[in-house]
């Protein structure tokens, strides 16, 4: 395909900030295009990278700038557009690493931001398997994805989680080389609570963890898990059972339903079996913690290195056969791809359009605290606002991609039977499914359609999701007073998501601000450890909104949330350090939590920072004394 077969492609030879010229199109995402560029300056060949979000905007006829369809979906894009340079950002930060594409330079122009890379002749790994017969042997897969491993183990020291590990996602260039591809699923992993951001999730590839919204579920650990099922999936041609296929009805633990390497056909070692088995487990604290030790075990059983006696004891006791545990309730998973960056002003879980509510402190001159407060704008975010938004089809086998396989087209096929039968997992699965468009073609009205269902039966991931979709209007008109009645069908099972939830709805100005109810269901969620309402509730502590005035307890919540990685919480602690409210004045842990904020991206942590810092210097006011 050339240039000419995308439509709403940069016209060719375009030129960009008046140095990048247009040459051709490399390829097309849901949230991006890729082109191949000449760097008029170097005169070399660059990929630049566009963003360019279909559903919500396109491009001017009579001119190169991209618009969002509606003022609904303005505030989403712009939203996206900042998610979009905070992934070339981290990858600004890698330039330097061999096993990752760098990315040379990012920008705005068009009314919307693009992304400079070094270009790399190659295909990704996928592709490279379907050139020799769909996989190869473990010899060579150790050359392709031990270098990977160390990239990751690099990644994995500046705090970041990769959570889109997958063949697709890893490039080998006309040397062989490997290269780590899109960390626009990347999140950081200074504490936990990213980790119930986006269930960014690629069946097969993904982690139980990734459908879960636990803010402490996701770590290093959960890229091990990916890489394993990578390297499963490298030498026997077979994508992994999905994890969520995995566990079975009473949820305990089935890791002897994923077959044998050699079962496959792979000529595998044992003693490599059994790494990846340990990488593959289903629960998280029963895998390799860390890259390097995966890394090191896979070495071992590969015969590059012995093993420990410390690595045999941890394959022995985690790369046999599980016996049943205790039923695990996989809890909301909401989020997806086609939701860049739900992550800060909802606390670290969904996002909030605008800070207008966030207030002064008493003191005047002092720092503004970071609130997540919900107002009416909330309305806007999404493509559709308060209208239906849904794809075309409605049948899955009216929906299956071109060229996608018999096996797929039969799990599929497998799973819409599971779910018309009243299977409730595969319902979920189905909708989310449908409201991701994996699998299918992206279609709200028929992921609400399934959802329902579950939820019918009183499932709690379910009644979230419904929730979840009137309070953003997505397949249904937005209608607060709907998503409450489902919220707290689930705040009923206990549900902390839904309990934060519904303090947002009762915050909301739609609910006349309702801050005595909206404090009792962010406590409750907040003393179950949920982390964005622990920040919520700091905040209801410091401005005495729906609770007297209290900074001790306003700076206990925040201290929670904040250890749990929550970035607006690390700047609130830092701000409580800094001024001496609610705890003495110690502007090292200032300085300490102002860090973790600004390396999470805070704009205003980086600024607190900056100015703490000509404090902390010789000859500045350092009132610590």
């Amino acid at each position: 395909m050339s240039i000419n077969d995308y439509p709403d492609a940069l016209r060719q030879n375009t030129i960009l900030i008046r140095r990048y010229r247009i040459e051709d199109v490399l390829g097309k995402g849901g949230f991006g295009i890729t082109y191949k560029a000449m760097d008029q300056e170097k005169n070399q060949a660059v990929a630049i990278k566009e963003y360019y979000p279909a559903g919500l905007s396109s491009r001017r006829s009579d001119s190169q700038e991209v618009i969002p369809f509606t003022k609904k979906s303005a505030e989403y894009y712009e939203y996206g557009k900042k998610q979009f340079l905070e992934e070339a950002e981290r990858l600004h930060r890698f330039r330097r690493e061999p096993g990752i594409v760098s990315v040379r330079q990012f920008f705005t122009s068009n009314n919307t931001a693009y992304f400079v890379m070094e270009f790399v002749e190659g295909r990704d790994l996928k592709q490279y398997l379907q050139e020799r017969g769909g996989r190869i042997g473990w010899h060579q897969a150790c050359d392709i994805l031990l270098p990977v491993m160390r990239t990751l183990e690099q990644v994995h020291k500046e705090g970041i989680i990769h959570r889109d590990i997958a063949p697709d996602n890893i490039f080998i260039d006309k040397y062989g080389n490997a290269k780590l591809l899109d960390f626009g699923a990347a999140r950081s992993n200074l504490g936990n609570e990213s980790g119930s951001v986006d269930a960014i999730v690629k069946h097969g590839f993904s982690p139980i963890e990734q459908y879960s919204r636990n803010s402490k579920s996701q770590g290093t650990f959960t890229d091990v898990y990916a890489l394993a099922a990578t390297f499963y999936y490298v030498i026997t041609g077979t994508i992994p059972e999905d994890s969520m296929d995995r566990l079975a009805s009473s949820g305990a633990d089935k890791i002897n339903l994923l077959k044998s390497p050699r079962d496959l056909g792979a000529d595998c070692p044992p003693a490599l079996e059994k790494v990846l088995r340990t990488g593959l487990a289903i629960r998280s604290e029963n895998r390799f913690q860390t890259m390097r030790e995966f890394r090191e075990s896979v070495e071992q059983a590969a015969g590059i290195k012995e093993f420990t006696d410390e690595q045999k004891t941890s394959v022995l006791k985690t790369g046999k056969i599980l016996l049943a545990a205790a039923a695990v309730a996989v809890v909301l998973f909401i989020g997806s791809r086609f939701i860049p960056g739900f992550i800060r002003k909802f606390g670290q879980e969904f996002g909030q359009v605008s800070d207008s509510h966030a207030e002064k402190q008493d003191n005047p001159g002092q720092e503004e605290h970071k609130t997540e407060a919900i107002t009416d704008n909330s309305k806007e975010i999404g493509t559709g606002g308060g209208e239906n938004n849904s794809g075309n089809n409605s049948a899955v086998d009216n929906a299956l991609p071109s060229g996608q396989s018999s096996y797929d087209t039969e799990v599929q096929e497998d799973l819409l039977s599971k779910a018309k039968h009243g299977d409730v997992e595969a319902q979920y699965t189905l909708g989310k499914k449908y409201f991701e468009g994996i699998d299918v073609s992206q279609d709200y009205e028929e992921a609400m359609k399934w959802f329902m269902q579950a939820a019918g039966k009183e499932d709690c991931t379910a009644l979230n999701w419904v929730g979840y979709m009137y309070f953003y209007g997505y397949g249904v008109p937005l209608d607060y007073n709907e998503a409450l009645k489902w919220f707290t069908k689930a705040a009923d099972q206990n549900s902390s998501y839904a309990q934060y939830y519904i303090g947002l709805i009762y915050q909301s100005e739609s609910f006349g601000n309702k801050d005595d109810e909206a404090f009792k269901w962010m406590l409750k969620a907040a003393d179950q450890n949920y982390a964005s309402a622990q920040n919520s509730v700091g905040n209801m502590y410091y401005y005495g909104k729906g609770t007297e005035k209290d900074y001790e307890k306003a700076f206990f919540y925040f201290l929670k949330s904040a250890e749990q990685g929550n970035a607006f919480a690390q700047y609130n602690t830092g701000l409580m350090y800094e001024y001496g409210e609610g705890v003495k004045i110690n502007l090292e842990k200032a300085h300490e939590w102002y860090s973790k904020a600004a390396g999470q991206g805070d704009e205003d942590a980086k600024d607190a920072l900056e100015s703490l810092e000509q404090k902390m210097t010789p000859g500045g006011n350092d009132y610590s004394k």
